[in-house]
């Protein structure tokens, strides 16, 4: 039906019509909805290989850290609060407080990161304060959710392969053709980086899903707060 108006020429493409912004809305809410979908299947609790959890790098990059990040673009008219709850990071030096050894990597929380884990203290961020949630620690300093999302999009190639450019990607780097085997064990594979971002991958799922059950519900256009006039 769309292109039989088009070809009739029912539909006016151009001119001097103001710019309307409603595509953009649609846009953003339609990949909002896959890309949760496709996040959400490579964390799949069956699945630990190393390429399938690297893919969850740019999709967590898209959701949370691009200039306009998709979570708050789908979420623009309306306003859901966004709760990314997580236990807090206990551990800052793997051989005790008071080693001053650097002949170590990095250490991360894996697992402990995700509620329930565990009973130590949860806290709630919203998406800024998130991305600055330490989840780890090298001999140079901790690891945030933001390193650990730019570290595997643009070194380890969710996005592509490069170098290490901070003192923090060097030490993530270090032992990594070590993961790179396919004879790791699930269970070691999660210690690294890569296997990391299931982790932040699962809580960042639990913030957004509101959202998604709202777009994916068919009502959503009963709750959008609207700025201007309504159109017919």
């Amino acid at each position: 039906m769309l292109i039989r108006m088009v070809q009739l020429g029912t539909i006016k493409i151009g001119g001097n019509v103001p710019y309307d912004n409603t595509d953009d809305i649609a846009i953003s809410e339609w990949l909002f909805c896959h890309t949760f979908e496709d996040l959400e299947a490579r964390t799949a609790q069956e699945v630990d290989d190393r390429y399938t959890l690297l893919g969850c790098a740019p999709l967590l990059r898209k959701l949370l850290m691009d200039r306009h990040p998709l979570l708050e673009q789908a979420n623009s008219q309306f306003k859901l609060p966004m709760n990314f709850v997580a236990h807090e990071l206990k551990q800052t030096n793997p051989h005790g407080p008071d080693s001053a050894s650097k002949d170590w990597a990095y250490w991360m929380q894996g697992a402990f990161i995700v509620p329930g884990h565990d009973k130590t203290p949860l806290r709630s961020y919203d998406l800024r304060k998130w991305l600055t949630h330490r989840i780890g620690v090298t001999p140079a300093g901790p690891i945030t959710v933001r390193d650990l999302i730019k570290f595997t999009s643009h070194v380890e190639g969710g996005v592509h392969a490069g170098t290490p450019s901070t003192p923090v990607e060097k030490s993530l780097r270090r032992p990594t053709r070590w993961f790179l085997s396919e004879e790791i064990p699930a269970e070691i594979m999660r210690l690294s980086p890569v296997g990391q971002l299931k982790e932040v991958a699962h809580i960042t799922l639990s913030a957004a899903k509101p959202l998604y059950i709202l777009l994916r519900s068919g009502f959503a256009d009963e709750y959008r707060i609207r700025s201007g006039p309504r159109h017919s």
